[in-house]
């Protein structure tokens, strides 16, 4: 009776590991989804380019070009973490940290776009981006842990009339 209940108790442990271990590796993988469809909505009407000015577009001048920024810091959690210490033993792409990796970049262009409109702009030029692990900065070295930082010049512009 007693070796049942353990064997029954370890099964249900076991069950529960793996259900957790399916739902941290595709976290990432549903927020970056998450994300990417929020600043779809979010950008509808809006420009937003690395380039340095906009062609047939002319700036507004009730509202003076700005900085705007937006920044994201994920880390891994435990499973991945120790999967991805795995993976590196047998070798192979990190699939789940190249995923939490988009997440962060996409959560940081969304914050910087809500900055935008927040502020009264519908356009972003010159936009960059910036990427550190944060894991050894804080004396952890097996911690998995990024920050995206993505800034760019945000302005208020109108269609020009004409063809030109």
């Amino acid at each position: 009776m007693g070796v049942s209940i353990v064997l029954l108790v370890l099964g249900l442990l076991a069950f529960a590991g793996i259900v957790l271990t399916i739902v941290y590796l595709t976290q990432p993988r549903r927020g970056v989804r998450r994300t990417v469809e929020r600043l779809a909505t979010l950008t509808q009407d809006m420009v937003l380019t690395n380039s340095k000015g906009f062609p047939g577009a002319v700036d507004r001048p009730s509202l003076p070009p700005a900085l705007v920024i937006g920044q994201a810091v994920v880390t891994a959690n435990p499973v991945v973490r120790r999967l991805t210490y795995l993976r590196r033993l047998f070798g192979g792409e990190l699939g789940f940290l190249r995923h939490l990796s988009q997440w962060a970049y996409y959560l940081a262009l969304e914050r910087m776009v809500e900055e935008a409109r927040r502020r009264g702009y519908n356009a972003i030029t010159n936009i960059r981006i910036e990427m550190s692990d944060l894991g050894q900065a804080f004396g952890r070295p097996g911690t998995i842990m990024s920050e995206v930082y993505v800034y760019g010049t945000a302005y208020q512009v109108v269609p020009q009339q004409g063809g030109n």
